[in-house]
């Protein structure tokens, strides 16, 4: 693709906030710059697919995780589920942002690689990518409370708040055994 040179005037924040930039591998502040035109395109125009979305919400966590590993370096402690949750959440939210169209197209190696032009199965594949999604994120959590002493910066941190979800999954188990004997 042909370049266009451009001569471009910033204050002082501003150069130092581009200094510091983290964007993709980008190191040079023309890198960054192209880093951060690409960016803001793929924005405005759509990522196209779950795993372009995800990738762009990895990346927008990356400070708050070198905040978190820095913290957890000074303290000593570690957090699986912290770790588990900034892996899921751009996943989830790369999901939601990519649409229907983008579950469809096979995010997880589920789709046809084409978008179907039944929109019932379109949100019937968006739907299930989600529950997929979000109901790992449920798993590893509550796995993470099958040990007294988990890798939490709390070690109760998961068990202390089961009680309210085992109680929904009871009532869960009960009605699904209702319509079992209704039928």
């Amino acid at each position: 693709m042909k370049t266009t040179p451009l001569s471009v005037r910033v204050n002082d924040d501003d150069a130092a906030f581009l200094a510091r930039l983290e964007i993709g591998n980008a190191r040079t502040p023309s890198e960054k710059l192209r880093a951060l035109l690409e960016a803001e395109r793929q924005r405005q125009e759509g990522l196209g697919d779950r795993i372009q979305a995800a990738e762009a919400f990895h990346d927008l966590l990356r400070q708050s995780r070198r905040q978190v590993r820095q913290l957890e370096g000074e303290a000593d402690l570690r957090s699986d589920f912290m770790l588990k949750v900034t892996e899921r959440l751009p996943e989830l939210a790369g999901t939601v942002f990519a649409g229907p169209s983008g579950a469809e197209k096979g995010g997880a190696g589920k789709g046809t690689g084409k978008a179907s032009a039944d929109p019932e199965t379109v949100l019937k594949a968006f739907e299930a990518q989600l529950l997929d999604e979000v109901f790992a994120l449920i798993r590893e959590t509550l796995e993470a409370g099958l040990t007294r002493e988990n890798r939490c910066y709390d070690p109760q941190g998961v068990s202390k708040r089961l009680g309210p979800v085992l109680e929904l999954v009871e009532l869960v188990n009960m009605s699904l055994e209702k319509r079992k004997g209704d039928k």
